[in-house]
C-alpha cells in the first residue's frame, strides 16, 4: 500500500519545497516557452522549480472533501441525510459498494507586475479515484464521518494540452476514520 495521501498535491508528490526531480524537464520547458510567446514583452525568468512550490499549493485540495462533495450529490445519500434530519438522535450507517469518483479542477496561478494581473495560467486537473468498502456515517441530517477502505487514484495534471504530470497510485492509504464537523 502507498504511503498516506491526504491532498491532491501529496497524490502527484509535489511539496511546497519540492523540485520534482520526476517530471519532465521537456513537458515544463515547452510550459515556459509557450508562457514566453504568449506574454510577449514580459520576460519570463522563472523555472519550472519556481513554478512546481506554486502548483504545490494550488493543488492543496483535501481528498475527502472531493469525496464528500461527490456523495453529498448522489440521491441515495440525500435521502438518508433528509430522513436522518427527521430523526437527529437516530445513526445511519451506509456501506458503499465499488464506485468510481471523477474530479475536475481548474487551479491558476496569476502573473502580476506592479499590482496588475498580465496573464493567468490555468492548468488542468483529473483525478480518479476508485474506492470500495467506504462506510459514511450520518447523523442529524449531516455526513459526521467517513470510515475509509481501499483507494486507489490516478490523476493528470496539464497546461494547454501539454501533460506537466500524470501520477496512478494503488492503493492509497486515508486516514481510518475522517471526521467532519
Amino acid at each position: 500500500m502507498s504511503e498516506s495521501v491526504q491532498n491532491v498535491s501529496e497524490l502527484f508528490s509535489l511539496t511546497k519545497d519540492s523540485t520534482q526531480k520526476e517530471t519532465s524537464n521537456e513537458n515544463w520547458q515547452k510550459l515556459k516557452e509557450r508562457l514566453t510567446k504568449e506574454v510577449k514583452g514580459v520576460k519570463w525568468t522563472g523555472s519550472k522549480f519556481d513554478i512546481i512550490p506554486r502548483v504545490a499549493e494550488l493543488l492543496d485540495i483535501k481528498i475527502p472533501t472531493i469525496f464528500l462533495s461527490t456523495w453529498k450529490k448522489s440521491d441515495e445519500i440525500k435521502k438518508i441525510v433528509k430522513e436522518s434530519a427527521s430523526a437527529p438522535e437516530e445513526k445511519f450507517e451506509l456501506n458503499l459498494s465499488q464506485h468510481k469518483i471523477t474530479s475536475e479542477h481548474k487551479p491558476y496561478i496569476e502573473v502580476s507586475i506592479k499590482n496588475i494581473a498580465v496573464y493567468k495560467i490555468e492548468f488542468d486537473v483529473n483525478l480518479t479515484f476508485t474506492l470500495e468498502g467506504f462506510i459514511i456515517k450520518i447523523q442529524d441530517g449531516n455526513i459526521y464521518q467517513i470510515d475509509s477502505g481501499i483507494c486507489k487514484a490516478k490523476g493528470t495534471l496539464s497546461w494547454e494540452k501539454i501533460q506537466l504530470l500524470e501520477k496512478s497510485l494503488e492503493p492509497i492509504k486515508l486516514p481510518g476514520s475522517i471526521q467532519f464537523n
